[in-house]
């Protein structure tokens, strides 16, 4: 059940709204904590095998800055932070910002499944990025890079707006 402590006492004060836990987002976080975890082991043993990895890539997805592999660990710290807020914003979604108030429980739990689906984008993304800084050992072309890069990117933005714009038309006419 949804609890709505403070509900009733302003029409749109949604402040105190926390998703409870279901199957769905168990199964979503269980994912999110999987890439965590991917990009951790990732890091790591390109942390201990070598020296200087790619720091910056062009368009082209070729590598065009190189630096020091403690690179990896601001990296995996910074990944680990946003899933970690992302996994916490979809149960307490006071800390969101939508284009539009969210009138319903209904339209909450949408937004909650939005920001898993964008966090396991987000881990696809930064998992394709430590991939690569591994070089050609695991076999990523360039142009593969770039296209696998493009496609986060697309679909963080398809995403979002066709999220919320289901949820506008949904319940906000």
């Amino acid at each position: 059940m949804i609890n709505l402590r403070g509900f009733k006492k302003k029409r749109y004060d949604y402040s105190q709204v926390h998703l409870p836990r279901t199957l769905e987002s168990t199964l979503f976080d269980v994912f999110i904590a999987l890439e965590v975890l991917v990009v951790w082991l990732l890091a790591a043993w390109l942390f201990v095998r070598f020296d200087t990895v790619p720091t910056h890539f062009n368009a082209a997805g070729e590598a065009d800055a190189w630096g020091s592999h403690s690179i990896l660990i601001f990296i995996v710290l910074v990944f680990t932070a946003c899933q970690g807020l992302l996994a916490y914003s979809a149960y307490h979604p006071k800390y969101v910002n939508t284009p539009f108030k969210l009138r319903s429980v209904e339209e909450h739990q949408l937004n909650a499944r939005l920001i898993r689906i964008m966090a396991l984008i987000i881990g696809l993304l930064f998992i394709a990025v430590v991939v690569k800084m591994g070089g050609a050992m695991f076999g990523l072309s360039d142009s593969a890079f770039a296209l696998m890069m493009l496609c986060c990117i697309v679909a963080v933005l398809g995403v979002s707006i066709g999220f919320y714009a289901y949820i506008h038309f949904k319940y906000h006419r």
